[in-house]
């Protein structure tokens, strides 16, 4: 039987990580976008991070269309259409 790996994430730490965030947002922001830029020039990163976006929003999509198939609603594919205007064919002259 495997023993369960221990986290260093205890509450006490998590509460310490958000308060570091909130007091330094900008700086917090700033690193982690230095840091998503950094990491989005390595192709191998990207093509995970693709990966796993495209599985993540599938699951999304699926689990959308199971809660509203449960409520009786119907969800449709693509862009919806554009409506069709209303012409009074009285109007139109010959």
């Amino acid at each position: 039987m495997e023993q369960e790996k221990k986290t260093t994430y205890t509450p006490a730490v998590k509460r310490a990580i958000d308060k570091y965030r909130t007091k330094n947002a900008n700086k917090y922001n700033e690193l982690q976008r230095n840091y998503y830029n950094e990491a989005k020039a390595d192709e191998e990163w990207r093509q995970k991070f693709n990966e796993r976006c495209k599985l993540n929003n599938q699951k999304y999509r699926e689990k959308k269309r199971a809660i509203a198939l449960e409520n009786g609603l119907v969800i449709t594919r693509g862009r919806p259409r554009k409506p069709i205007p209303n012409i009074n064919i009285n109007a139109i002259i010959i």
